[in-house]
């Protein structure tokens, strides 16, 4: 079955038979058919598309120090590309002890250096522009346009902490190649990957004190007083939790009251706790077979390896920022 599906997934569906066999197999909730599926798929990705890549903040901090040590501490200026190149750049400026700004901003507001604005300085007459990262190039390349604009005459260079192959040659600075698919720690919670379905309890909350959830009472006084962790500013086609259905008015009424936005809320049909994580484990991966997200975030390191490992979804686990593709 595995290679027949395969197959399927290399062949040009042209014709509307070949169309239904496919959302057929897609939409399918056996297990094993499946399971099939998403290592079709996953194998697809990875032929045409390649694996997708994963960089935390911890992984920028890393790559910033390396591209620190390509470029000259010979300009004037630092100008971080809002928002996400707002991050490298101030660590750049820190490093190399440079005032520091932000494209598009108006005229009169000045560089901040050492906490307070820069004033009374000469123009500055080296420029360095810096953005995270360029997928296209247009945005890093239209804040040096602006930088120009405004600083007429100066000198203006470009560097980048993860260029795309298309992009490494018009940046002047970079400190790794990154093809696509791509996407970054600090950009999670405003940047959505697909199909997103992801974990309760560690993503979107704070995770269950140990012992907690073993006093009825007490447990459901920590569901309704659980403080928000991760929540994103987009839209979670699912939420797959292990929390037993009879707390789903709990659970509704938590993720109304904290702002997310979701699809669907999928619980555990189970009455007691399990003994083991296994046991949790094997109901998310039953609920992923079923949905077939792009991507779920789980905050377990163990639970996020064993359920790639057996369903090939891609993986993020959010309590350490390592990801299985």
């Amino acid at each position: 079955m595995k290679s027949r599906l395969t197959s399927l997934t290399r062949l040009p569906l042209v014709g509307p038979v070949f169309q239904r066999m496919k959302n057929t197999i897609k939409g399918t909730s056996n297990p094993n058919l499946a399971r099939s599926f998403l290592l079709a798929r996953s194998a697809k990705r990875r032929r045409t598309e390649g694996a997708m890549s994963f960089r935390s903040l911890e992984d920028l901090v890393l790559a910033v120090q390396s591209l620190s040590d390509r470029i000259p501490n010979t300009y004037d200026l630092i100008v971080g590309v809002p928002r996400s190149g707002l991050l490298p750049a101030n660590l750049l400026a820190l490093k190399f002890g440079r005032p520091m700004t932000a494209s598009g901003l108006p005229g009169d507001v000045l560089p901040w250096i050492s906490g307070s604005s820069q004033r009374g300085a000469e123009l500055p007459e080296r420029i360095l522009v810096v953005d995270d990262t360029a997928t296209t190039g247009r945005a890093v390349m239209q804040a040096k346009a602006d930088v120009e604009a405004r600083y007429p005459g100066a000198s203006v260079k470009t560097a980048v902490v993860y260029a795309a192959p298309n992009t490494k040659d018009l940046v002047d600075y970079y400190a790794e190649i990154v093809p696509q698919p791509r996407f970054f720690e600090w950009n999670l919670m405003h940047s959505s990957q697909g199909v997103l379905a992801t974990d309760m309890d560690g993503v979107l909350c704070e995770n269950c004190p140990p012992g907690v959830s073993d006093d009825e009472e007490a447990y459901v006084r920590w569901m309704k007083s659980a403080k928000p962790h991760l929540i994103p500013g987009f839209k979670v086609d699912y939420v797959v939790t292990n929390r037993f259905e009879r707390h789903r008015g709990i659970t509704e009424t938590w993720l109304r009251e904290h702002k997310v936005d979701y699809g669907e809320l999928l619980m555990s049909p189970l009455t007691e706790k399990p003994e083991t994580q296994g046991h949790q484990v094997e109901h998310k991966v039953g609920r992923l077979c079923a949905i077939k997200p792009d991507i779920f975030w789980e905050s377990s390191e163990w639970e996020a390896e064993n359920i790639w490992r057996r369903t090939r979804v891609p993986t993020l686990c959010t309590d350490e920022m390592i990801f299985y593709p």
